[in-house]
């Protein structure tokens, strides 16, 4: 019992140090480093890296009522904060959407395409919906009542 459970962990443990190699081979996790070196840091281009030009100041203020105001300058006798904001921190490449099949705008027969939404109750049961609806308000009348007098 004992030595089935080593040799589990051992293959357990060799099967989670294989996982992204194999991974990474298939394609199915994408190569965060540059493959040839080996390297395991990501590449970043240089159009988003950190730089001076990336860098923003604002101003926040509060006024006598106690609601914030941001801006690029501060007004005169106020007491501002200073914030720093790092555009290119955080931000993702953008990934383009897959372009739509162009779509034939008349069917066969000549008619539009377009589809109406579809109904979700049956116009023949509308007054009825319009009844329950009703009774159930003359049921909430009735339960408010009964609490305002349990209440008094």
């Amino acid at each position: 019992m004992r030595i089935q459970f080593i040799i589990f962990i051992i293959g357990l443990l060799g099967l989670a140090m294989a996982t992204p190699y194999i991974m990474q081979q298939t394609g199915v996790v994408p190569s965060v480093g540059s493959s040839s070196t080996g390297d395991i840091l990501p590449s970043f281009s240089p159009d988003i890296l950190s730089t001076n030009d990336t860098r923003q100041t604002f101003y926040k203020w509060q006024d006598a009522k106690g609601t914030w105001h941001f801006g690029d300058t501060p007004p005169k006798g106020t007491t501002a904060i200073e914030v720093s904001v790092d555009t290119a921190a955080n931000v993702l490449r953008p990934v383009a959407a897959p372009e739509a099949p162009a779509a034939d705008t008349k069917t066969s027969t000549g008619a539009s395409s377009i589809v109406p939404l579809p109904m979700t109750v049956n116009p023949a049961q509308i007054g009825k919906l319009i009844d329950d609806a009703k009774n159930v308000q003359h049921l909430m009348d009735d339960r408010v009542k009964s609490v305002d007098a349990a209440t008094r």
